[in-house]
């Protein structure tokens, strides 16, 4: 297992540092090696079961085992194999069960997902993945239709050895994959019974190349990575357009809780010292300033329009994958401008009421909104 060096206390965080591994993934050394045997599926298999087993006399429920938490120590071929990220282990005590929905989808096993009170066993169910899939190359209960009916064979234990790819596979690895991938928890093989099977021990292992298996399991790889990617790409994504909608709220709220007056005149800049404009200059200045300030507002608020509205666009397609109605873009644009021709007629009606000079010919500058 990935051991802890070090733990560094402060009032506001704990840094924990851990072992240092380089030897890359169980999977990853798997495809790239030129020969791949049932015997290197059964030492690498030894190697994690003697790992869960050192945890679970512990007292410790690992919960989460799957191909990226197993880790090669160095780049050396005799480099010991390691179980990494205990993010969702367990401290248990004797007999105490454990009820936490938590896992990965495709190793989970049937009592978390049923929400049933679980123990250590759910390590071993994973365990019986991992195995099947360095047998063949492929998970046991995947479905193309989607999670849901995948979790619904994990529920039934519905898995096969499906020819071509498992004729070729001994009887005593088909065993150890039906003792571990057990619907009742109280029948699978605990750690001790597995590093007994002969299988494991490597006496009933075959020396044989599996060249299907291996190729298999490079696709299986490379989808994984790819899926991994992708998560990654779009919860960066959401991150970036949380963070840049919140700007533009706060940059929203500045422009309509302005500064007092002397500070207003000098950003408005509604009309500008180079303009000479007829009537009480003062008057007009602050009357000019105080319109495009109503205007900016209404900028501010349909800017705001625009934005939900491009959002509920990017969002329809989820949306609609969780039956909530999204209004139309063509909607939310008709709003918009509807919204804009009020809001300016308002400020026309309220600058020619306060400032009856400009109504009698006095010049009129046209103010240009900006696009947007």
């Amino acid at each position: 297992m990935i051991k802890l060096k070090e733990i560094f206390e402060t009032p506001t965080e704990i840094s924990l540092v851990l072992e240092l591994v380089t030897g890359g993934e169980l999977f990853d050394r798997i495809v790239e090696k030129g020969y791949y045997s049932e015997r290197d599926a059964a030492d690498a298999v030894k190697q994690i079961l003697e790992a869960v087993a050192y945890l679970h006399e512990n007292g410790i429920v690992h919960r989460d085992l799957k191909p990226e938490n197993l880790l090669y120590a160095t780049p050396a071929p005799d480099a010991p194999l390691k179980i990494a990220d205990f993010g969702l282990s367990k401290i248990v005590e004797h007999q105490v069960l454990m009820k936490t929905v938590c896992g990965t989808p495709g190793y989970c096993a049937p009592e978390i997902l049923r929400g049933c009170a679980y123990g250590p066993e759910v390590d071993m169910w994973s365990v019986g993945i991992i195995t099947y899939i360095l047998l063949c190359g492929f998970e046991p209960f995947y479905d193309e239709r989607g999670d849901q009916f995948m979790f619904r064979r994990i529920l039934n234990c519905e898995y096969y050895f499906i020819s071509p790819w498992w004729d070729e596979v001994s009887l005593n690895a088909k065993d150890l994959v039906r003792k571990l991938i057990v619907l009742d928890p109280k029948k699978r093989l605990t750690t001790f019974q597995a590093l007994q099977h002969p299988w494991v021990t490597g006496k009933a292992a075959n020396f044989v190349h599996m060249d299907t298996a291996q190729k298999k399991l490079q696709e299986f790889n490379a989808r994984r990575k790819l899926k991994a990617a992708v998560k990654a790409v779009v919860a960066s994504s959401r991150l970036g357009s949380a963070s840049s909608h919140s700007s533009i709220q706060e940059s929203q709220k500045a422009s309509r809780d302005p500064s007092p007056v002397q500070d207003g005149n000098q950003d408005i800049k509604a009309i500008a010292e180079e303009e000479n404009v007829p009537g009480d200059g003062a008057q007009v200045s602050f009357e000019g300033a105080e319109a495009e300030l109503m205007k900016e507002q209404a900028l501010g608020e349909i800017k705001d329009v625009d934005i939900n509205a491009a959002e509920a666009t990017k969002m329809a397609p989820e949306a609609l994958d969780d039956g909530i109605k999204v209004a139309e873009p063509e909607i939310e644009e008709g709003l918009t401008e509807e919204k804009l021709k009020t809001v300016e007629e308002a400020a026309d009606l309220k600058e020619a009421q306060e400032n009856p000079d400009l109504e009698l010919g006095a010049q009129q500058y046209d103010v240009n909104l900006p696009e947007y």
